[in-house]
């Protein structure tokens, strides 16, 4: 994990290796996984954010990945309101566990309520 504020830009990232066992292989692999993200504070109480997500599950699938531009005003102290879209390559990803899943780039609105 890593972070670093630059004024009103906060950069933030991680990276996991991740060894598990691959059956068709009969041998460990390891797989990588990484997010990172950019914060921009555009004004007073909105926040614009740049993320990209990064999986290669070293089994030949493709690699999956995701970007997500949004903004995030914060209405009251404790509520926030975010609008993303997402960006999802490659298009049909064969996920281990649900199988095919057809990647579709979204559009996405979120409340987030802090107690």
């Amino acid at each position: 994990h890593i972070g670093v504020n630059l004024g009103p830009i906060a950069v933030l990232g991680e990276a996991h290796f991740i060894r598990a066992f691959d059956g068709v292989k009969n041998d460990f692999v390891t797989r990588i996984a990484a997010y990172g993200e950019a914060n921009v504070l555009l004004s007073p109480g909105v926040n614009g954010k740049v993320a990209f997500d990064y999986f290669d599950p070293k089994n030949g699938n493709p690699t999956a990945k995701r970007l997500r531009i949004g903004l995030e005003p914060t209405i009251t102290e404790y509520m926030q309101l975010r609008v993303f879209y997402e960006v999802m390559r490659p298009r049909n990803f064969a996920d281990p566990l649900f199988g095919l899943n057809p990647n579709q780039d979204l559009v996405t609105l979120e409340l987030h309520m802090m107690f």
